[in-house]
Order: C-alpha cells, then sequence, then structure tokens
C-alpha cells in the first residue's frame, strides 16, 4: 500500500499538460494526502476497530480490506485523471471542494477515535 501511495504522489506531481500549474500540483498533493488519510482509516474500520462502521454507501457498513484498497487507488486515479482534463479555469475549484470534502472525512473520522496508520 505504501508503494501505491507514493506512486500516486508521484503521477499526480509529474503531470504535464499544457496549462498544469504547480499550483494545481500543490492542491492535487494536498487532496491525495488527504484522500490517503481517509484510506488508512478506512482501513481501521474495515478491521473492526471498535463498533465503528462505514457510511460510504459504495462501500457498505463492513467492507472488506481489498474492497477499501481497491475503491480508493480507483478513485485517487480518477481525482488525478479528472484534475487532469479539467478546464484550468475550473480546475482548482474542483481540488479545493475535494480538499475540504476530505477534510471533512478525516476530521469527523479523527474526531470518533478512528486513527490514521498503516
Amino acid at each position: 500500500m505504501k508503494t501505491l501511495l507514493i506512486l500516486l504522489l508521484l503521477i499526480s506531481t509529474s503531470a504535464k499538460s499544457d496549462d498544469w500549474s504547480s499550483s494545481d500540483t500543490y492542491r492535487e498533493a494536498a487532496y491525495l494526502t488527504l484522500h490517503a488519510a481517509d484510506w488508512l482509516q478506512t482501513r481501521q474500520i474495515a478491521r473492526g476497530v471498535g463498533d465503528r462502521y462505514e457510511t460510504n454507501v459504495i462501500l457498505g457498513d463492513h467492507p472488506s480490506i481489498e474492497k477499501v484498497d481497491t475503491y480508493f487507488a480507483l478513485t485517487a486515479l480518477a481525482h488525478v485523471g479528472i484534475a487532469y482534463m479539467m478546464p484550468s479555469d475550473l480546475r482548482s475549484y474542483f481540488q479545493y471542494f475535494t480538499i475540504i470534502v476530505e477534510s471533512d472525512y478525516v476530521t469527523h473520522n479523527l474526531n470518533a477515535g478512528i486513527k490514521i496508520k498503516f
């Protein structure tokens, strides 16, 4: 999993587009960092830590580790691809919005006692 996280970060930081800026890269890295934190927290839920359950309707209440890993890997790649393909005048709005959403998920999980750990 660590290798996959590093690969995703490298993909986002090496993306080249005529209008892709260093600010786009920083925002994408911020999103992927929060996405990885959410991923690790969701793995804790999947392991059955405490009486927690997952609220993501795609994953279901008690997803397997494999389902969690597949979902988060695919959504991370999708995010990079969507951001890369978006017009530059809309990209930052998409990135900021998804950063806020991921921040909310991670904060909610931390407040519920779900740690970020490998």
